[in-house]
């Protein structure tokens, strides 16, 4: 059974230093120069760049213009209608109440008596 444990440490330590150095090489990578919103007939895609203008990957659907869909789908947006509104006031009589503040002096705490 340690022996087993070792091989699963062992392996576990391994992987988890290979794709550590791969996370690090992903982060020092450059990436694209820029993004290059196209509208096409199915809408707007944008198409990651780079320094020469030249596409570099997939394209993908903006996710700012995905809702402007529900406008040309949805048609004319319903008016709103004005809302009467009316307030009462309720004056409710102000009750005075005393309250009596003491103020404690800072004072040690002693053992409980049973000790």
């Amino acid at each position: 059974m340690t022996r087993l444990r070792f091989h699963i440490a062992f392996i576990l330590i391994f992987v988890l230093t290979l794709t550590g150095h791969s996370m690090a090489i992903a982060r020092g990578a450059s990436g694209p120069a820029g993004f290059m919103e196209l509208c096409t007939g199915a809408g707007p895609v944008m198409v990651a760049i780079d320094e020469h203008g030249e596409p570099t990957g997939e394209s993908h659907i903006c996710p700012e213009f995905s809702l402007m869909l529900q406008n040309a789908v949805g048609g004319d947006v319903p008016a709103a209608l004005p809302v009467a509104f009316s307030a009462t006031r309720i004056c409710c009589p102000s009750v005075l109440v005393l309250v009596t503040v003491t103020h404690l002096s800072p004072s040690a705490r002693a053992p409980p008596v049973l000790v």
